[in-house]
């Protein structure tokens, strides 16, 4: 369970949270304001002239929860081993902190870990094509061995992308649009049982108890857009709520792609329609590690080394240490003459390795400092 807020600041966080004042305004109070009972305890006089709220939203602000309805909630967090991270908790997630505008509190049940930050959303619909579920097992897998696997949850290609990352020793998290103690969709709740127990967490910006109405999961899409890295678009039709998750991406500036469809399909005319509009084609994970590579950089590259394959060195900058059998297959190409990118791949995929654990052994040798990228994705030993 994740260690979050307890005692009276975490009923002072739910009385916050409960209030009729919209996501912005709050953020916008915490950032001059940082206690949330140092809000709820000014005046309307100071709110108004010193931190500029309007008449309506100090009459939100006002419209707080009940005695017993946050008793409830208490008794629920505690029940359910629920954890309540606000936007100022060291735990809070790093990617939804640099959102524009953050939740100003997420309810979350599992692990979350700093190595989190390296996370990738794959999304598609509950409707998905024996197509789209077979891409979406594949792109889990080939994430798995470095990178958080983001999804919603949901039946179709939900369900897929968590269970793969499971399946192949991963991690995912699952970002709800209710309650985490709330059973939707009932189908799932052996897997979100398993995500919250095993190798993950739910999160929520949802108090316990909420229903899982349509308007929650707009907001439910831009949080997982939130943290993410990248969001890739499995499959989905022209109202599907992938397209919702891949707006909120794009406006958070991170990079959006699709996989492309069949045009005769319903379930590609979403993903096709992003590819005309600017969406990054994506027919493998590599597509997506190639083009997040350059900016794992400084901290990101710290937690990356963390998340090597089994087998890897544990301290890469020592020649020393014994290499993964991915690394060494690799290496043994590299060995007498530089090669290419495209021609790794003919040599070992997928006959040895898959995509995504090419673009793994390739980016922790350049880190072991045991090869070198060269101009045109030529690779050559470092001597």
């Amino acid at each position: 369970m994740e260690a979050g807020i307890s005692g009276t600041s975490r009923r002072e966080w739910l009385a916050l949270a409960g209030s009729g004042l919209d996501r912005p305004t709050m953020i916008h109070l915490l950032r001059q304001v940082p206690s949330p009972g140092e809000i709820l305890q000014l005046s309307d006089h100071e709110l108004t002239t010193r931190l500029g709220l309007g008449t309506r939203q100090v009459e939100a602000l006002r419209r707080l929860p009940r005695r017993d309805a946050l008793d409830d909630q208490e008794r629920v967090l505690d029940r359910e081993r629920i954890a309540v991270l606000p936007v100022s908790h060291p735990a809070f997630p790093r990617n939804l902190f640099q959102m524009r505008i953050p939740p100003p509190i997420v309810y979350t049940k599992g692990t979350l870990r700093e190595d989190d930050l390296l996370a990738v959303g794959l999304v598609g619909p509950r409707q998905a094509t024996p197509y789209g579920i077979q891409v979406a097992r594949r792109f889990a897998a080939d994430f798995a061995p470095t990178m958080t696997v983001i999804s919603g949850a949901a039946l179709g290609i939900d369900s897929v992308v968590h269970e793969a990352a499971l399946e192949n020793g991963g991690r995912t998290i699952a970002v709800l649009g209710c309650g985490i103690d709330v059973n939707y969709p009932a189908g799932n709740a052996a897997l979100r049982q398993r995500i919250a127990s095993d190798q993950g967490a739910l999160i929520s910006v949802y108090p316990p108890g909420t229903p899982p109405l349509r308007g929650h999961f707009p907001a439910r899409n831009f949080i997982l857009a939130g943290m993410s890295l990248a969001v890739i678009v499995i499959e989905a039709s022209r109202t599907s709520g992938a397209l919702v998750t891949a707006r909120a991406a794009g406006e958070e500036g991170r990079p959006v792609y699709a996989v492309p469809g069949d045009i005769t399909r319903r379930n590609s005319e979403g993903s096709n329609m992003l590819l005309r509009d600017g969406a990054i084609a994506c027919t493998s994970a590599n597509d997506v590690l190639a083009d997040l590579e350059p900016i794992l950089t400084g901290e990101l590259e710290a937690l990356w080394r963390k998340r090597r394959a089994p087998g890897a060195a544990e301290s890469p900058e020592s020649p020393g240490q014994p290499l993964s059998l991915h690394e060494r297959a690799i290496l043994d190409l590299v060995a007498h003459s530089e090669i290419s990118h495209d021609e790794l791949i003919d040599r070992l995929v997928p006959a040895r390795l898959s995509l995504g654990e090419l673009a793994t052994a390739l980016l922790m040798l350049e880190m072991g400092g045991r090869i070198l990228q060269l101009p045109g994705r030529r690779y050559a030993v470092k001597l």
